[in-house]
């Protein structure tokens, strides 16, 4: 009776299980519908220019990871025009989505005049589908001509084969992700863990002194703590390792609200340690927010994408800091969680006072360093690999990351010109928090700041990707709350 009925429970979680990858492979969560392409394009383009000039080295690494670290010298010119020509545009060459007319896919590589005639693109009377391919043809030209000024400044040239050869790393690409939606099937026992785990998180949020409410239109689930008199704030003996900023601890000196986004993992169950040196360091109101799905809590349905689109997040957390009154409001994210708060930059400039950026790959430097790791299909042979070459911890990421919303998050949501930081109002209302050995917001990422943006604040640590939270709570907390309690600025 015992075996029946555990059998009979993994097969129908099982098949729910299914389901859900189903669901999940099926979706693209798109670009915010007020996305504005033109200023990512210009954005990009200079940058890319830029960095050719200045930092010829980095912006050389920076295309042979986007290609799998791949030698540059082994790129055809095919392979860049193609990956200028789709970041510039924001759109996939082989994309077919059906809400979108033909001329604004962008025209792809084998498009030739037979078939635009075929198609319908010369049309005197489609006004619209007309400005959309002269859109296109100056997407196709301008990454052209960002190529020849590449090689000119890199000094070398790419293979002069015209054709693509090579894939570069995709997040968010309906074509690279077919049939990858094949993360583990968790057993009984790990869904009973997760699960205590969970429960366990949500009763020390409460012990905390946090309540629970729910966005319906986006998912999103987030906790308030309202602000608090006192403060507790201390280094809980973590040694130090993240360089202060300066200034008192614990005083929050206007009141102001201070919303924290997690980054990939579990949700803030990862982070309840670093929330309760937060909670005793930050004496004004407090929000957790926990996105859909990635928190162990159900995403939304419907015909929707499982997962709010950067607009729509945009508009939640407003609604957020409206029903709970908030004149202020500070943001703080780590990892994931800062580029969705980049996200949101884009279409709520003014919502944040200050912001925090915490082991977050916002800038365009070198941002897809870590994707390889990440995008890994999860198999038994992946898993051994990793315990053997990388031990216990890069074995317990790999396997939170292969969980089915995660691998939705990583493969379908994640979208660089929506999560990348367009440069616009970094300066001292802006943290970054860097630590010395992390490969995903690279530590490199301080000359860049230091050159460009000189006035953006930086602490740093001497860990890893995510040490900061995990190994120094305390040191993170405190560094945070002197940032937040420096007097009152203007909105970024």
């Amino acid at each position: 009776v015992v075996v029946g009925s555990y059998i009979s429970l993994e097969v129908v979680a099982f098949l729910r299980y299914s389901r859900l990858c189903r669901r999940l492979a099926a979706f693209r969560t798109p670009l915010g519908r007020s996305f504005d392409r033109l200023a990512w394009r210009r954005f990009f383009g200079a940058r890319l220019l830029s960095e050719a000039e200045k930092r010829p080295q980095h912006l050389r690494t920076l295309i042979e990871n986007t290609f799998s670290n791949c030698n540059a010298a082994c790129l055809t010119r095919g392979d860049i025009e193609t990956w200028l020509r789709v970041t510039l545009s924001t759109f996939e060459d082989e994309e077919r989505p059906p809400q979108w007319s033909p001329a604004a896919r962008i025209v792809g590589e084998n498009l030739q005049e037979d078939e635009k005639e075929q198609n319908g693109f010369i049309n005197e009377e489609a006004s619209p589908m007309k400005k959309e391919l002269t859109e296109a043809e100056s997407v196709e030209a301008e990454a052209r001509s960002l190529r020849a000024a590449l090689e000119a400044r890199l000094g070398f040239s790419f293979v002069e084969e015209g054709r693509r050869t090579k894939e570069f790393v995709r997040v968010n690409s309906a074509v690279a992700n077919t049939n990858e939606m094949s993360p583990l099937f968790w057993l009984l026992p790990f869904r009973v863990l997760r699960r205590a785990a969970r429960y366990w998180a949500d009763h020390a949020l409460r012990g905390l002194g946090f309540r629970r409410a729910r966005d319906d239109e986006t998912g999103v689930v987030y906790w308030y703590r309202g602000g608090v008199d006192g403060s507790g704030c201390g280094h809980g003996g973590d040694g130090g390792e993240i360089s202060p900023l300066g200034g008192g601890h614990g005083v929050d000196g206007d009141g102001a609200g201070l919303l924290f986004v997690h980054g990939v993992g579990f949700g803030q169950v990862l982070y309840v340690g670093f929330i309760r040196h937060l909670a005793a360091c930050y004496s004004g109101p407090l929000i957790l927010m926990e996105c859909p799905g990635l928190s162990g809590y159900e995403g939304r349905g419907g015909n929707q994408s499982p997962f709010p689109r950067g607009d729509e997040i945009a508009d939640c957390i407003e609604r957020i800091k409206k029903s709970l009154g908030l004149g202020t409001l500070h943001a703080a994210g780590h990892s994931f969680g800062g580029m969705l708060l980049s996200s949101v930059m884009k279409y709520r400039p003014g919502l944040f006072q200050r912001i925090a950026f915490c082991s977050a790959p916002v800038m365009l430097f070198r941002t897809t360093e870590g994707w390889p790791r990440m995008l890994k299909e999860n198999t038994a042979k992946s898993l051994l690999d990793t315990w053997q070459q990388h031990g216990p911890a890069k074995l317990i990421t790999q396997l939170l990351l292969s969980d089915p919303w995660h691998q939705y998050a990583l493969r379908h949501v994640i979208n660089m010109p929506e999560y990348v930081h367009q440069e616009t109002g970094l300066d001292d209302r802006t943290l970054f928090v860097l630590g010395d050995e992390d490969n995903v917001a690279v530590p490199e990422t301080r000359e860049y700041l230091a050159d460009l943006h000189p006035s953006v604040r930086i602490a740093r640590h001497s860990g890893g990707h995510g040490d900061d939270v995990f190994l120094f709570p305390g040191d993170l907390a405190a560094t945070l709350t002197n940032f937040f309690s420096q007097g009152s600025l203007d909105p970024l």
